[in-house]
């Protein structure tokens, strides 16, 4: 499970006991929380990886890997300070 799954996980089963408590805080109007369900995350994630055509995370770094990092290794393009290959536009 990836970190934001993890967060939205632990937000949603701290509100049921926030609401037993009794100690449950509104946000102010313009700093409401989004809390996203463990479930919504998962369809996000199911999306990204069916329009990329990968079935899993690791499938997901190899493609970026290989179809954006090792061409600009092949032709030895400079990086920038910042660890970004430089533009050639």
């Amino acid at each position: 499970m990836d970190h934001v799954a993890r967060l939205a996980a632990r937000r949603a089963s701290e509100r049921p006991r926030r609401d037993r408590d009794g100690a449950r805080e509104r946000p102010a109007v313009g700093n409401a929380a989004l809390v996203l369900s463990p479930h919504t995350v998962s369809d996000h994630v199911k999306s990204l990886y069916a329009k990329v055509g990968v079935g899993s995370r690791q499938e997901l770094v190899a493609r970026v890997f290989l179809d954006e990092y090792m061409p600009e290794m092949a032709t030895h393009t400079p990086l920038t300070s910042k660890g970004r290959f430089e533009r050639h536009d």
